[in-house]
């Protein structure tokens, strides 16, 4: 099941739900509309994160990120962006063993991590700052969790077995749904 969190990746604009659900979506730390500038994807308005305090969360309890599933998720990492920079969380908070991470690590290379299968598994190649891309996550139980950044498959991570519907809320930008605010993403993101 694909859920919009943003928005059609087309002409978007941030701060919505758009799948069936409607969702609450939570902007912490005011994150503001920005233009997404040129880029191949026809986005024209994305979130603009600053990499400190800021994140976009939803309540949806929709998303067990078991059995067959997929997250697609448009993005630029700023030019000074630095360290990790999660692009989504499937609900770490208080709690501190089933969750699981997409995103970019300190090296630029995408990486899953979490899940029932544990640890992290990252990409051998970087991407570039200052460049939009999109990412697609996806599980189909029999290859696992794979990751596939501008339709080139990077990444395949083993399958999750956990339940993702009621471990915390889901994050877009960073690693948590709390304060602690450690790898928050800075650049844009369009629709997730």
């Amino acid at each position: 099941t694909t859920t919009a969190l943003l928005n059609d990746p087309f002409y978007s604009t941030p701060f919505a739900d758009s799948s069936s659900t409607s969702a609450t979506i939570t902007n912490t730390g005011s994150i503001a509309t920005a233009s997404a500038g040129t880029n191949s994807f026809n986005i024209t308005n994305a979130a603009s994160l600053d990499g400190s305090s800021q994140r976009l969360g939803t309540n949806n309890t929709n998303m067990s990120f078991t059995g067959n599933w997929t997250l697609d998720a448009w993005f630029k990492l700023d030019s000074s962006a630095s360290g990790y920079n999660a692009l989504f969380n499937t609900g770490y908070g208080s709690q501190t063993s089933n969750y699981m991470y997409f995103g970019i690590n300190d090296d630029e290379k995408p990486y899953v991590e979490g899940g029932s299968a544990g640890g992290s598994t990252t990409a051998s190649n970087a991407i570039n700052k200052n460049q939009w891309y999109h990412m697609r996550v996806r599980s189909d139980e029999i290859t696992g969790i794979m990751q596939y950044i501008d339709g080139t498959l990077v990444v395949t991570h083993g399958s999750n077995s956990t339940d993702m519907s009621s471990q915390g809320n889901k994050c877009i930008g960073s690693l948590l749904d709390n304060g602690n605010n450690a790898n928050n993403f800075h650049g844009l993101i369009g629709p997730v």
